[in-house]
């Protein structure tokens, strides 16, 4: 194994509640991030130098941060975004923990009954955009949800949203994730 002769250009972004937008990549002494693409909630650790004291009190949780990689000159490709959740403050620095946006919709539980009057064929795409609608907030989008050509009942009582996805996967042979941008991308495996 040979390591790389350079370091990917990357960027960090937080949004601020009040939707200030801070680029910190320059003022970032370590991170971590960790993507969950379908098992798991994504999480990361961000840490900020704060020696002048520029960014005490401006974050309290609930930002949202990006962070940016590309093979590139400069980064402009989105790779993760996340939900702030602790603010600590030690040794002139900042440290932001939390995880990744699908926390917003994973913890929630489906209680619903397929075909019905929304979805009367039964067909597995419908269904995934039906949940992603009703359970999603309008913060998650199905733009990349092909339709699957299985039609199948399903009933669901207070089961965890992502088991239900994984439901409707075994039933079609498609696979699910959600992608950086909130988009759902449901499509068949191996293609």
């Amino acid at each position: 194994w040979i390591s790389p002769t350079f370091c990917l250009p990357y960027k960090i972004e937080i949004t601020r509640n009040d939707g200030t937008l801070d680029d910190i990549t320059d003022y970032t002494t370590g991170a971590n991030f960790v993507d969950g693409a379908t098992e798991i909630i994504g999480t990361f650790t961000v840490k900020v130098a704060n020696g002048n004291e520029s960014y005490t009190g401006v974050w309290t949780g609930n930002e949202t941060v990006k962070l940016y990689c590309d093979y590139d000159t400069s980064a402009t490709t989105p790779r993760f975004r996340g939900i702030v959740e602790k603010v600590a403050y030690g040794n002139n620095q900042i440290i932001l923990t939390g995880r990744s946006d699908a926390l917003l919709i994973f913890g929630r539980t489906v209680t619903q009954t397929y075909p019905n009057a929304d979805v009367p064929t039964g067909e597995v795409s419908l269904i995934l955009k039906d949940l992603v609608t009703k359970y999603g907030d309008s913060k998650f989008t199905t733009t990349n949800v092909a339709a699957s050509t299985t039609s199948k009942s399903f009933s669901w009582r207070q089961k965890a949203f992502w088991d239900c996805i994984k439901d409707l996967c075994n039933a079609s042979g498609y696979d699910c994730y959600i992608d950086v941008n909130r988009d759902f991308n449901f499509f068949l495996i191996g293609s």
